[in-house]
Order: C-alpha cells, then structure tokens, then sequence
C-alpha cells in the first residue's frame, strides 16, 4: 500500500518557501537513487519550481525534466498535469488535487504550508486518504 507522508511547515506561509522544501526533499531523494514525480497545478508554478532548482545549491545540479519531454531519463519529473509518465517510485505533490494516479507510487509527499488555500486542500487530501486506510505519517517541521 501507497505510504503517505505530510510535512507540515508550522512558520512557512510563501509558496516560495514550499518550494525550497520541495527541492531540498529531491535532492534526498535523487541521491538515494529514486524516481520522482512531482506535480504542481499550473505552467507558472512549474517554472517557479524549476526556477529554484536551478538555483538550489550553486555548486550542483538536481537533474530534472518536464513530463511531456521525450528524454525521461531523468531520476526527477516536473507535471502540472495528470499525466504522470512512467514514475511509480516517489509523488511529491504540491498540487491542489490529489492525482488519480497517486496509489501507484510507493509513496506520496504531500507539503504544507501556512497558507489558508494549501491548508485546506491539504487537510481534504488527510481526510480522503485517512477515509481510505492509507497508512498516513505526520511530521511537523
């Protein structure tokens, strides 16, 4: 069964910030050689993520590709859609709808931050999921 993960940024109220998270919890990720998804909701966000990719650490890179990109090789894919390529490893969403997808991963990382829509959809994400006996794990940052 899909694990569930929620991280929950108690100070952090920037999407920015959510962000940053998000790339820090990659980086851990791709250097414990998994596969990643990450899906956001729309073009703008997806180039704010990749942004901060860019960005992260000067000194390296977090390799990463879009979805509807040929070359999926990549060990980190980018979505905002319901497209998921061939990923079944990792989904960090940041999205505001769970994707349908989702309980073909091995795990799912919701991220939270102190902001009221993300707080909202977040805890409609725990209650479908809780509902659904997903074993879900809390952990408050």
């Amino acid at each position: 069964m899909t694990r569930i993960d929620f991280y929950v940024l108690k100070t952090a109220s920037h999407e920015s910030e959510r962000w940053q998270f998000a790339a820090r919890l990659m980086e851990k990720a791709i250097l414990q050689k998994h596969q990643l998804l990450v899906v956001v909701d729309t073009p703008d966000q997806r180039q704010a993520l990749e942004d901060v990719l860019l960005t992260f650490k000067p000194e390296s890179y977090l390799p990463f590709r879009r979805v509807e990109e040929a070359d999926l090789q990549q060990p980190a894919i980018i979505s905002c859609g319901e497209d998921a390529g061939q990923q079944h490893d990792i989904l960090i969403n940041l999205s505001s709808t769970l994707p349908a997808f989702f309980s073909r991963f091995q795990r799912v990382i919701e991220v939270v931050i102190q902001q009221q829509d993300v707080l909202e959809y977040t805890r409609e994400h725990w209650a479908y999921l809780k509902e659904r006996g997903y074993p879900i794990h809390h952990h408050p940052l």
